[in-house]
């Protein structure tokens, strides 16, 4: 980032945007080309994610998850292909990077940990070891350093307007809260105190771990339950849950992580596309996931019509639809590779 952060505003604003749409597009034409797709369906998918607010406020902010989500693909990819050790470090050490550059994908790890793939989870370790060891190297000062791991690798600076873990969403359900927020321009400045559905911030905590244990127990009971994977099969499957687990309970998760979630979508499609397709039902809550999305990108708009907690949720809900949605796909659906 240093030799960016070295030139002009706009040109730096410029080149970002144009590598970040650029990786996008290569990220979805690899992944196209996973499930068999014709290049017609992964033009029109390069089309319609530009235009998925996950993705968009990725490009226009300029953040970085399109990164996270090239080297997420690379690591599953490489360790669905890895067949010596040395080739399962090198593949561990790409989630260990991912890793280093934002700590959340760390959790994506403990499939490997259950799957007693220790030369991937050394990989990790040493990954993020040199990540973190080259960044406190290039930020030049102890000071750098520490707010970068407060403020950024940890995202110790405080809950977020448009946080979506379950404990951010239940925490403004039923507790009193005021946000500033940018509103249509950088400068415009709007403030707005939520008043929650009931004042106890106990009943919020105690529905949020409900929903964490539930959630979390019967995913493992279905993973136990379930039938024998292939190592592929286990590689894109478990690592797709893990990903959908953190977005729905790490304590920050900003919306516009939720871009990640094209992995599981994904997934679905390459082992399931015939059961989905072949079930209505199925694709009106594609739709649902898709249009609550959508939602999400406008929670200003909404905010300002209607005050409410209920329009921060959006994000929360779409991950909650897709979490079940995968869970019952895998414990009824086909899990098949994609012939079309």
């Amino acid at each position: 980032m240093r030799p960016l952060a070295m030139l002009p505003w706009e040109s730096a604003r410029l080149i970002w945007f144009v590598g970040n749409s650029v990786l996008l597009g290569v990220c979805l034409g690899q992944l196209g080309r996973w499930i068999n797709a014709s290049w017609k369906r992964i033009v029109v998918t390069i089309s319609v994610c530009f235009m998925i607010p996950a993705f968009y406020d990725t490009l226009l902010l300029g953040q970085i998850n399109i990164i996270l989500l090239a080297l997420l693909l690379l690591h599953f990819r490489s360790l669905e292909q890895a067949q010596t050790a040395r080739s399962r470090i090198l593949s561990g050490m790409i989630l260990g990077i991912t890793a280093g550059i934002k700590i959340f994908p760390v959790f994506f790890a403990i499939p490997l940990m259950l799957r007693r793939q220790w030369a991937a989870c050394v990989g990790v370790c040493l990954g993020g070891i040199a990540t973190l060891g080259i960044g406190m190297i290039g930020s030049g000062t102890t000071a750098t350093t520490i707010q970068f791991v407060q403020d950024i690798l940890l995202g110790l600076e405080g809950t977020n307007i448009a946080d979506q873990s379950v404990w951010d969403v239940m925490g403004r359900l039923f507790e009193p809260h005021t946000f500033t927020y940018a509103y249509q321009s950088a400068t415009n400045k709007v403030t707005v105190t939520l008043q929650p559905l009931i004042d106890a911030g106990w009943v919020g905590t105690l529905i949020g771990t409900m929903i964490f244990l539930l959630i979390i127990g019967v995913t493992i009971r279905t993973r136990v339950q379930q039938r024998s994977y292939t190592n592929t099969q286990s590689i894109w499957l478990d690592g797709s849950m893990s990903i959908i687990l953190v977005m729905l309970f790490l304590p920050v998760v900003h919306d516009h992580y939720l871009s990640l979630l094209l992995i599981p979508g994904f997934t679905m499609i390459r082992y399931g596309a015939d059961w989905v397709w072949s079930k209505p039902q199925y694709l009106m809550i594609g739709g649902l996931i898709l249009g609550a999305l959508i939602l999400q990108r406008y929670w200003r708009v909404l905010l300002n019509i209607y005050p409410s907690p209920l329009v921060l949720a959006w994000g929360f809900l779409a991950t909650s639809l897709l979490w079940g949605m995968y869970l019952y796909w895998q414990r009824n659906g086909p899990i098949t590779e994609s012939q079309k």
